[in-house]
């Protein structure tokens, strides 16, 4: 199964996400981040808008009590970051803190005189070398909101595992805060006093049944760092059973304090707090049944980022650039009425059962009496008579009520008329008979980052990628197909050839590819804008006048590689850094797409954003979104169909990971539902070689990992053509024996490659290449060095090889091991099996991009496409190892030097870092940064 998606072109980017969105007083506006930067709309129609022109991002916003001012945290790179105010009817912003540092989780104190946030180091959020596991030390704090501005926060208590405080608007003295630990807390000004108001759990997994990756830490909302459950000494209550309950992600309790929102994964639930003792209700979202309070589930397809209406009778929440608003008072005052009608009619019942029963006794004493040929007295008479009447009565009032509810339908129909009318295409679009939140999208844009101008690059070997046309000069075909039957693969370089080679000598020998590829020597690669608009020898391309010419002579031309499988390792959630050094490394090293399989969190779809507007540098960001597990518990195919709407409509992704959802009618139910939604999904390997192949059968567009066995025979290959399933083998983190990386950082100068350190903290490499111990870099089990014999991805390369030979498909995923030099080290061991040079790089380029479906855009060198390319220094055909030796980088028509990054084409800039350079061991004394 697969489809062909197109490259948007639009002039603007819509945002393809809105973050932490705050409806204010009356419903009238909503605040949100998009782009990274704060907008405000009207509501239920309006167009967005910035509210301030500041440069830097800006984060979790909040409405002041009086819907005055709008309270948010801010970062720099630089700088660090500060609570914020601005007024909402415009104007200029002030700054509250005097001190930077990263703030999060911004709230106003019920009165609006205070600003409480969560406070940490801002020096430990900019030297982050990797994953950011949160600050050391972190703090709850307030500052003055009014006054003369800036000023020093005021330390509350260390926050531990609490986060995200907020107020009931009756309860000004009490501080309340989630922990996954605790639950739903509170507590004084001085943090102290700390009592617990609400437990929430749920099932992320089956019974029984363990997660997949125990160790793994989790995203949770509104949070700037992961959590990892696990034994914790400071928990009582820890769960120890394998699929078993764990902690909702969040809770916050309403403004009137009657209500709360658990949030677990992308399921939003209410919690009627009205009648709770003194001891916190504990509640298991999946044995709702027992639960000690009312419990409702607001969503189907999904939802993020929910927050209270200022009155806390609506909820509101996010999914792409989606709004949803769930009027709970609405629906309780329906539920209410409907309740209130239905208990008038069981009592109209019963009052005619009553009378029914009571006329029939009293004529049977009449028809008694005058059985008996006495006399029916005259009471017994006016009795039954007024039973009859009564009788009729009840019938009138039956039809009374039943046309009063005609009558309030008919008036319910007649205003959604008035309101089509009237404009509004919500009440089209409502066609449920039950309440369903109302959905708007919130359409915010920025201009497309698109270069102008035109550029030829000359004198070049180009590799297209493509076949040599049946109408080509046979002199052509000939010396393309001898050029690239000619290359030998070289696995890891010599040393991997000698030491990792496979044990079949004969399967180690290259063949030639099975296509006539055309390489044209001397050629010209002209790009107008970010397509290209001619490929052919020199003598072929006539370049327009008053075209950049850069001259390329002695230089081999690409098309720019796909990674297939990539990790960040990873992206900073909610407060996000405006430089991702993992993209500029990615996209130095000649990779110009990215499909990132299971991001954890949907922050990567702002950072996409961020980058096709031009505010952040880094290859194209494809990616699936956070995986479909197994805790989606999916009931039935349309349950499933609902799921991965949240993938079609809501994130558009194109794609989504099935992630060992389930028993294999719950995985055919999904690839079911991804056909009729035109989504192509990838599936997580799972070191389970008949799971691999059910995928297959199935017809899965793709398998993430090695198939964990060796040899595999034509029988695989055989299938895998079939059904054109696409596995990315992911060989630096091989299934089935060592990781390969491992290889690499033994025989690689890690250490000593200045272009890899020009971009990649020297923190994140020391840790990976000084030592490999129990664990480094990601390796599983006890062991960091090995016997290279010991290696098995020379044997998986034998099945490279076969794949690729025989007309299936192969990608190329580096895993995000180690940034930008990883994917290299991928295509060479891929290709120590034997496979020819020519064939790894199409694994590296035009089969990486159509198993991602833009196979039409990208992936070869051809007229129309866009303009991504890789100019290298020396022949890959020749040496496979050339791939790293990268001259300069083009991305979307914009030429890159491939060692720094900066700009050739159009304009000739150097890349600003934002990120503070690093400091040597020898500068810096023990915990004192020098000036």
């Amino acid at each position: 199964m697969k489809f062909e998606y197109q490259i948007d072109t639009t002039a603007m980017v819509t945002a393809s996400q809105i973050r932490s969105p705050v409806v204010g007083p009356g419903g009238a506006q909503v605040v949100f981040t998009a782009f990274d930067r704060l907008w405000i709309r009207d509501l239920p129609e309006g167009e967005a808008r910035r509210l301030t022109d500041g440069d830097a991002g800006e984060f979790h916003p909040q409405w002041s009590p009086d819907g005055a001012w709008l309270a948010y945290a801010t970062w720099d790179d630089t700088d660090g970051g500060h609570i914020m105010k601005v007024p909402v009817a415009g104007g200029e912003a002030v700054r509250l803190t005097e001190t930077a540092a990263l703030y999060s989780n911004v709230a106003w104190s019920p009165d609006g005189g205070r600003l409480v946030a969560t406070r940490g180091a801002a020096r430990q959020l900019k030297e982050a070398s990797g994953a950011f596991f949160g600050p050391i030390g972190g703090e709850f704090v307030w500052v003055p909101s009014a006054g003369t501005p800036p000023a020093e926060a005021e330390v509350i208590s260390p926050t531990g595992l609490r986060d995200v405080a907020h107020f009931a608007a009756d309860d000004p003295d009490r501080i309340y805060a989630y922990s996954p630990v605790e639950g739903l807390v509170s507590f004084r000004w001085d943090g102290t006093d700390v009592q617990r108001h609400l437990i929430v759990r749920g099932r992320q997994g089956i019974a029984g049944i363990g997660d997949p990756h125990p160790n793994e830490w989790e995203f949770l909302p509104r949070r700037v760092f992961p959590w990892r459950q696990g034994p914790d000494p400071t928990d009582p209550e820890s769960r120890a059973e394998a699929g078993g309950p764990s902690p909702a992600g969040l809770v916050m309790l309403s403004p009137e304090g009657d209500r709360a929102f658990a949030q677990f994964g992308q399921d939003i639930f209410v919690v009627d707090l009205a009648e709770v003792g003194d001891q916190p209700p504990e509640i298991t979202l999946f044995r709702l049944d027992d639960s000690p309070v009312p419990v409702r589930k607001l969503t189907d397809v999904g939802g993020e980022f929910p927050s209270w209406a200022p009155d806390g009778g609506s909820l509101h929440w996010a999914l792409g650039n989606v709004l949803f608003s769930y009027d709970l008072d609405h629906v309780e005052a329906e539920e209410e009425e409907e309740e209130e009608t239905a208990h008038a009619r069981a009592l109209l019942r019963v009052r005619a059962a009553a009378i029914t029963d009571t006329l029939e006794e009293k004529h049977a004493e009449a028809d008694s009496l005058e059985n008996a040929d006495e006399e029916v007295p005259e009471e017994l008479e006016d009795e039954i008579m007024r039973l009859q009447a009564d009788s009729v009565q009840v019938v009138a009032d039956s039809l009374m009520a039943r046309a009063d509810s005609i009558r309030q339908a008919a008036e319910e129909i007649a205003a959604k008329s008035a309101a089509v009318r009237a404009g509004d295409e919500e009440v089209l679009a409502d066609t449920t008979e039950t309440y369903e939140a109302v959905e708007r999208r919130i359409e915010t844009q920025l201009p497309r980052d698109i270069p102008r101008g035109t550029v030829a690059l000359r004198g070049g070997r180009i590799i297209t990628m493509t076949e040599v046309p049946d109408d080509a000069p046979a002199d052509t075909a000939g010396a393309a197909a001898d050029t690239a039957g000619a290359a030998a693969a070289d696995t890891a370089g010599a040393a991997a050839a000698d030491t990792a080679a496979a044990p079949d000598d004969a399967a180690a020998e290259p063949d030639e590819p099975a296509m006539k590829p055309l390489i044209i020597e001397d050629g010209v690669v002209l790009v107008t804008d970010n397509r290209i608009v001619a490929v052919g020898p020199a003598d072929s391309v006539e370049v327009p006048d008053g075209a950049t010419v850069i001259d390329v002579s002695g230089k081999t031309l690409v098309p720019g590689f796909v990674d297939t499988h990539y990790h960040a390792q990873w992206l900073v959630p909610e407060i996000h850094p405006e430089e991702v050094w993992q993209y500029l490394a990615t996209l130095s090293y000649g990779v110009t797409t990215t499909r990132d399989p299971q991001t954890s969190s949907t922050d990567i779809l702002s950072y996409t954003d961020r980058v096709r507007t031009g505010g952040m540098t880094g290859p194209r960001i494809y990616s699936t979104g956070p995986g479909v597990f197994a805790g989606e518990n999916l009931r039935d195919a349309d349950h499933a169909k609902t799921i991965l709407r949240r993938y079609a409509e809501y994130f558009d992704t194109k794609t989504l990971k099935m992630y060992m959802t389930g028993n294999r009618q719950q995985r055919q139910w999904i690839i079911q539902a991804a056909r009729e939604l035109e989504l192509m999904p990838t599936t997580e390997g799972g070191l389970d070689f008949k799971l691999d192949i059910t995928h297959a059968i199935d017809g899965y567009p793709g398998i993430e990992h090695n198939l964990p066995i060796a040899p595999i025979y034509s029988d695989v290959v055989e299938l895998f053509k079939t059904s054109e399933t696409t596995n990315s083998p992911t060989l630096l983190v091989s299934y089935g024996g060592p990781f390969g990386e491992n290889f690499f950082y033994t025989h690689e100068d890690v250490l000593g490659d200045d272009k890899l350190a020009t971009f990649v903290p020297k923190s994140n490499i020391d840790a990976r290449a000084r030592r490999r111990g129990p664990g480094a870099g990601g390796s599983p089990g006890q062991a960091g060095w090995f016997l290279e014999e010991e290696y098995v991805f020379p044997r998986h390369g034998e099945f490279v090889k076969k794949m690729l030979e025989g007309d299936a498909r192969m990608g190329v995923g580096s895993h995000g091991q180690i940034q930008g030099v990883g994917y290299h080290w991928e295509m060479w061991a891929m290709g120590s099996g034997g496979a020819s040079n020519y064939d790894i790089l199409r694994a590296a380029t035009i089969l990486g991009a159509e198993a991602i479906g833009f196979g039409e855009q990208i992936g070869s060198l051809e007229e129309g496409k866009f303009a991504d390319l890789v100019i290298l220094n020396a022949n890959p055909l020749d040496e496979l190892r050339s791939t790293v030796d990268i001259h300069y980088v083009m991305k979307d028509g914009r030429l890159y030097d491939g060692m720094t990054l900066d700009e050739i084409h159009p304009e000739a800039r150097s890349l600003e870092r934002q990120r503070p350079a690093e400091e040597s061991a020898a500068s810096a004394a023990a915990g004192i940064r020098r000036r």
